[in-house]
């Protein structure tokens, strides 16, 4: 219920990816802007036994054009120095790190901001 709510706040919100042969849910890749934050983050999630199949990349990029189609600036994503597997696919992305931020909680993560559309 959130994301449709997000939709009708912000104008984007998630995308949810499926895979094809079976029509499962895989994952979700969301433009996601919470009253916390400054600015939209990118993010992604795959579901349990869609890892490391491209879910989270192709999505990625999927959603980075269309948010470039829309007008939108370069977005960002925060991800956790501990998840190995998203700080790497940060990087494949073609992100570059801006520096750490820091959650109300005090948890901090890694900023990495996104090239505009199609350039990874």
């Amino acid at each position: 219920m959130i994301h449709l709510g997000h939709w009708q706040a912000r104008g984007y919100g998630a995308f949810f990816a499926t895979e094809t042969a079976t029509g499962k849910p895989a994952g979700r890749i969301s433009i996601w802007h919470p009253i916390t934050l400054d600015e939209p983050e990118l993010s992604w999630v795959v579901f349990d036994g869609y890892e490391g199949k491209g879910f989270a990349a192709e999505g990625a990029c999927a959603v980075r054009n269309w948010a470039a189609a829309q007008g939108m600036a370069p977005l960002m994503s925060l991800v956790a120095p501990e998840n190995g597997a998203s700080v790497r696919l940060a990087q494949r992305l073609g992100c570059t790190e801006e520096g750490r931020h820091t959650y109300p909680s005090g948890a901090e993560v890694i900023r990495f901001r996104h090239p505009l559309g199609e350039a990874a």
